[in-house]
């Protein structure tokens, strides 16, 4: 008689959200191989039970490249930087007013130092508030009192750019706003992991239940390479040296 073999279970909600991911996307590649016609006849799973699978894998790759994202986009970091850049060179210019080769620059800039001297510690703060300094610089640079230092250190164009690269910024950062409020209804992650954790769950239960009724070399296949892969996930995570958790 051969041996009863049987799909092995996965402690999902041990691992972390990239390994649940990650075991989730191979886990449907490997059902894929034995999908035909939107079914897996050799397991005995329905085409609603695959599809189910194939939104649910979905769902937690979004759901997990959202998590990964960084709180700032690429595009609202470049701009920030490029912000932050020309900022930091007006104060840096201003506050170090001998770094300016001709007398006259330097008198002028020695002028506005105690202008920008409140900017000088400006990174130390988050890109969010820095926003707001980036405005305040230019509306202290702007008052008419300083009108002429700006001019005699050619300050404005500098002073142009800053203002538009910093609207930029407000823009953008609107935009990021308005598309996460649009999926505040979405699901949560620890909704689309259980979808997942569930669907995977029955398929394995059709897998055994195949093997065990209507036993075919397929469906035998399936459940060693099933759980070949929850061995390898296990493995990952031994090596890491520390338990995942949520």
């Amino acid at each position: 008689m051969e041996p009863f073999i049987r799909t092995k279970d996965l402690v999902f909600y041990n691992l972390k959200q990239a390994s649940k991911s990650d075991f989730a996307m191979r886990y449907l590649r490997l059902v894929k191989k034995y999908q035909k016609e939107g079914a897996v006849p050799e397991l005995n799973v329905p085409k609603e039970v695959y599809d189910e699978l194939v939104e649910a894998v979905d769902a937690i790759t979004d759901a997990t490249n959202e998590s990964r994202a960084k709180t700032e986009t690429p595009e609202l970091q470049e701009v920030a930087a490029d912000r932050d850049r020309i900022m930091q060179w007006l104060v840096r210019q201003t506050v170090q007013y001998k770094l300016w080769p001709l007398e006259a620059e330097q008198e002028a800039a020695q002028r506005l130092q105690p202008v920008a001297a409140p900017y000088a510690k400006f990174y130390d703060e988050p890109m969010g508030q820095r926003y707001a300094l980036a405005n305040g610089l230019l509306l202290d640079f702007r008052k008419p009192e300083n009108k002429d230092y700006i001019t005699k250190l050619g300050y404005e164009p500098y002073l142009a750019e800053l203002e538009e690269l910093n609207t930029r910024y407000a823009t953008l950062k609107a935009r990021r706003s308005e598309k996460r409020t649009k999926k505040t209804n979405s699901p949560t992650t620890a909704e689309i992991n259980r979808r997942v954790e569930n669907v995977i769950k029955v398929i394995n239960s059709y897998a055994d239940a195949t093997v065990v009724l209507q036993p075919n070399e397929m469906a035998k296949k399936f459940v060693l390479e099933v759980n070949n892969l929850v061995e390898e996930i296990r493995l990952e995570r031994r090596k890491k040296g520390k338990t995942e958790g949520n």
